[in-house]
């Protein structure tokens, strides 16, 4: 259920690519200890012409967007940060100041799914 929306530069091979997106998924089910068939990635890429950023900065700097219900603890949000970071640079050759992950939480009430049904009405693992 929870999605990893990844922002990066078209400037990535698509091998590049399909394999970030395997590992960020994979990161995504180990770190919040979900079942393997669980988690989702999107992987958006745009052409450099098209990000904008201060003269002494990478315009080929990546952003991770988490999209997951709250009520996470601190060390698992941490564990996943740092899994989304490493898999990121791995996959780019970004450097740590060039990386960006951003946890976004919701309640239960905000997700609908399995048929258009609030997820506080659904039997989730």
């Amino acid at each position: 259920m929870p999605v990893v929306i990844l922002h990066l530069s078209d400037d990535l091979e698509p091998t590049a690519c399909e394999a970030l997106a395997d590992e960020a998924r994979h990161a995504l089910v180990e770190s919040l200890g979900l079942p393997p068939e669980f988690g989702k990635v999107i992987l958006y890429t745009t052409p450099i012409a098209h990000r904008s950023v201060h003269s002494n900065r990478d315009p080929r700097f990546a952003l991770a967007e988490v999209r997951l219900l709250s009520g996470r603890d601190a060390a698992t949000k941490a564990r996943l940060i740092s899994a989304l970071d490493a898999a990121i640079r791995r996959h780019t050759g970004l450097s740590p100041d060039n990386v960006f992950v951003q946890l976004v939480e919701s309640p239960k009430s905000d997700w609908g799914l399995r048929g258009g049904h609030p997820a506080d009405q659904v039997d989730l693992p």
